[in-house]
């Protein structure tokens, strides 16, 4: 069973936002100014390369395989053994901090921090429909909206 993520508002802006900084920097650069300044060029090709690469590491999808959990990436998944996931719950992060990752650029995913679930992997596309997935090892907070696909992950867990 597969489950494609939503994205709120809020990523789309950001995103769309952060996404048009270096090509309005390159058209201001060429037809504004006038001026081939290598520092402005180089400045917007490093922004195009942490776009591209935050853009592949971004959740796409949920998928319950016959022993995995995978976390569609465009360049890989992520793969979480069900078999290793000890708990599953609705849950509200409370106050948040992105320790490594992206808060809004392609979603929110990466290593996180909160006064309510401590330290834990988030691959998320909103802020809505939480789901906190607790391993032997480490601990993923999900947005699974399909309610179906949330049943699924809890009985294939159980299991």
């Amino acid at each position: 069973m597969k489950q494609k993520l939503e994205f709120d508002l809020t990523t789309k802006i950001i995103s769309a936002l952060v996404i048009a900084i270096p090509f309005v920097m390159l058209i201001a650069q060429y037809y504004v100014v006038n001026n081939n300044n290598v520092i402005l060029t180089l400045t917007s090709f490093f922004l195009f390369i942490t776009y591209l690469v935050a853009w592949l590491l971004h959740p796409t999808s949920y998928e319950i395989t016959n022993e995995k959990l995978l976390i569609h990436r465009p360049i890989s998944a992520i793969k979480i053994n069900l078999a290793s996931i000890k708990n599953i719950e609705r849950t509200e992060p409370g106050y948040s901090m992105r320790l490594f990752g992206s808060g809004g650029l392609f979603g929110y995913y990466g290593l996180f921090t909160s006064n309510k679930l401590g330290r834990h992997h988030r691959y998320t596309g909103n802020n809505k429909n939480l789901v906190l997935l607790t391993t032997d090892k480490k601990k993923y907070l999900l947005s699974i909206h399909d309610e179906l696909f949330f049943q699924e992950l809890s009985k294939a867990t159980k299991s």
